[in-house]
């Protein structure tokens, strides 16, 4: 079977689906698994996916993956950000996600895969023992006024409380 998993949105976004794929490979083992993103260098080199396409340059993709292969092809492709329990912050966004295909959320995390000389050239910028957080609790395409959005940022108490 193929699957395809299509994400939308910005890069953090794309970071949390690798926990997502987690989940739908663990749904389909066996399957060959395309991505169909803006950022697909999240996806470089992560064992769980077969082909990553970048969203407006995969072509034929249509004809040569789904058309005519209707038995033969699932498509995970919707929005948990646009979910009343999301929206009401009633349930964590990666088990939202998993939920609208009818998947169990187990607690994956989201990890991305590092070549050895990407490692190696980035060692020397981080030489610590403990793991290292990157967060960024707001933001977006700066040109477009997407400072803060409701929809996907920390509130603002939150962050002030931390800082």
């Amino acid at each position: 079977m193929t699957v395809i998993f299509h994400i939308e949105g910005g890069l953090g976004k794309h970071i949390m689906a690798t926990a997502l794929l987690k989940v739908i490979k663990k749904h389909h083992p066996k399957d060959t698994i395309h991505i169909v993103c803006a950022y697909p260098d999240v996806f470089k080199h992560n064992p769980a996916v077969d082909y990553v396409h970048h969203n407006g340059q995969h072509g034929a993709f249509y004809k040569q993956y789904i058309k005519g292969k209707e038995n033969n092809t699932k498509i995970y492709f919707a929005d948990p950000y646009t979910q009343s329990d999301f929206i009401l912050e009633q349930d964590h966004l990666l088990n939202i996600w998993a939920n609208q295909w009818g998947m169990k959320y187990e607690g994956e995390t989201p990890q991305i895969y590092l070549t050895e000389s990407e490692i190696e050239y980035f060692k020397p910028f981080y030489q610590t023992d403990k793991p290292i957080l990157a967060i960024q609790p707001n933001g977006g395409p700066q040109s477009q006024g997407f400072n803060y959005a409701w929809t996907r940022d920390i509130p603002e108490p939150a962050i002030l409380n931390c800082i």
